[in-house]
């Protein structure tokens, strides 16, 4: 019988058993090569096409650099002062004028500033801008103030269900759209304060020449410096003669007074929420400082050349009612446990 060897197939050829031996003897297979998506652009164009830059999104954040989340909607502290700020509530606030500080298309965005007559005749800065803000106590103390709301409800006239209205901070593009007159609605006339009352305020501030007319007039009504002041009935030395502190005076009656002693008398003035008058007459005291220059211990006060404040009563009571005592305590006229029972009082809980 034949014996017919099976390892070796008669149908292969000599050249495909000679890949095979290759392959049993240890020479692996090569694996095709993946054409890649680089490979592709290279050979299509010849040469390597180049991405633009990603651009990143940019932050709400405030004028610390703290990122700021974005609200929907109002808080209840911002709907008590968008109600203070709107015409009626008893706070009466005006306009006195407005400054383009940085225009739309700006870098950092646009800025704006005004300057508002408040509900005691003080004039505040607010500033719109990515960061919006005012010169007030309560703006200091974190809050959405009535003034900043007076500015984008009545001078910019944002609806009041715009939510660009009590953002702590503002986008490049919102900021943009606020001040460019994009969101405005309807035209409000009644927020310019009088002329008589724009005019004084150039005057004090110093920006006309009638301003420096003003004081040197008055600098001629001053009386001679003796007796004692009125406030610590000590006596008064003329400054530049032994004199222990500087001396301020009345443009009204021409009394003299110990300026520090003055500085105690309108600090108690401001936290009972009241003009500041002359100890002795009573006159309203005009307070020659620049709102805007980043001391806000001391403001313009315009309650005497403002018919609109001139017998309108100013007190916190009047003004905010049964919370009243919560702000004097924020003052430090009183303490938190005697508002605490005060406001528990009012609301008919003791």
């Amino acid at each position: 019988m034949d014996i017919v060897d099976l390892t070796e197939s008669p149908a292969l050829s000599p050249q495909y058993k000679g890949k095979r031996r290759q392959q049993t003897e240890g020479s692996s297979p090569q694996p095709k090569k993946r054409r890649t998506k680089k490979d592709q652009t290279e050979g299509a164009g010849g040469s390597k096409a180049i991405k633009p830059p990603k651009t990143k999104p940019e932050k709400r954040t405030d004028a610390a650099g703290r990122t700021v989340r974005f609200a929907s909607a109002a808080s209840q502290k911002v709907q008590e002062r968008i109600a203070r700020a709107m015409p009626g509530s008893g706070h009466r606030l005006f306009l006195i004028d407005r400054k383009l500080v940085a225009p739309v298309g700006s870098d950092g965005g646009p800025i704006e500033e005004f300057n508002v007559l408040g509900a005691t005749a003080n004039v505040y800065k607010v500033t719109i801008s990515r960061h919006p803000s005012c010169s007030c106590p309560d703006h200091a103390k974190g809050n959405v103030c009535k003034h900043l709301l007076f500015v984008m409800l009545r001078v910019i006239r944002l609806a009041e269900t715009d939510s660009l209205v009590w953002q702590r901070a503002l986008l490049t593009s919102e900021a943009e759209q606020v001040l460019g007159g994009e969101r405005s609605t309807r035209m409000d006339e009644a927020v310019m304060a009088a002329e008589s009352v724009r005019e004084q305020y150039q005057r004090m501030t110093g920006k006309t020449e009638a301003g420096a007319a003003a004081d040197a007039a008055g600098a001629k009504a001053r009386r001679a410096i003796e007796g004692d002041c009125p406030i610590c009935f000590e006596d008064l030395q003329a400054e530049g003669n032994g004199a222990q502190e500087p001396l301020v005076f009345c443009k009204e009656c021409g009394n003299n007074v110990h300026k520090q002693c003055f500085e105690r008398w309108t600090n108690s003035k401001k936290a009972a929420g009241v003009p500041i008058t002359c100890v002795l007459c009573r006159a309203p005291w005009e307070v020659p400082a620049d709102p805007g220059d980043g001391d806000k211990s001391s403001y313009v006060n315009l309650a005497s050349h403002s018919e609109a404040h001139r017998g309108a009563s100013a007190s916190l009571e009047d003004l905010y009612g049964d919370r009243a005592v919560w702000i004097q305590a924020n003052q430090g006229l009183m303490g938190r446990r005697a508002a605490a029972n005060l406001w528990a009082a009012s609301q008919g809980r003791m």
